[in-house]
């Protein structure tokens, strides 16, 4: 629903920057699923680039240069986190889609009524049906 914003009035905000930020995370996090999808593909972004650069240390060491074993180490490590942030975003993702599903929202939201129900014309709400076929939204 739009609406037009007036300017305040008088006086300033008593809203804490604390309070904004956390109503923002809550915003962001309780109507989609994005960050958790992030988190799945940052970690097969780490996991393949990991996996890459041990197969070029290896291809290397086939080679005949010296590779230190830190460099191993490094991507392994690398490797492995990767893997865990995917699995992380793999079980998050499935989390997301199962609490969503959950809560049996409609996938699709209402911009105004068509047609008049026939059988709502006694009730005392189909004037605002009336207004709200007119007008595209409940005022």
């Amino acid at each position: 629903m739009y609406y037009a914003r007036q300017r305040r009035t008088a006086g300033k905000s008593k809203y804490p920057l604390a309070k904004m930020l956390s109503t923002a995370w809550e915003a962001i996090t309780s109507f989609s699923i994005r960050p958790l999808s992030m988190i799945l593909l940052t970690g097969t972004v780490i996991a393949l680039c990991a996996f890459a650069a041990l197969l070029a240390l290896t291809v290397f060491a086939a080679c005949g240069r010296t590779v230190s074993e830190g460099k191993y180490i490094l991507a392994s490590v690398w490797f492995l986190g990767g893997m865990q942030l995917t699995a992380i975003g793999v079980v998050g993702e499935y989390v997301g889609r199962t609490y969503f599903e959950a809560k049996r929202r409609p996938r699709y939201r209402v911009k105004r009524l068509l047609r008049h129900d026939p059988l709502s014309a006694g009730d005392s709400d189909s004037d605002d049906a009336g207004r709200y076929e007119k007008t595209g939204g409940m005022e």
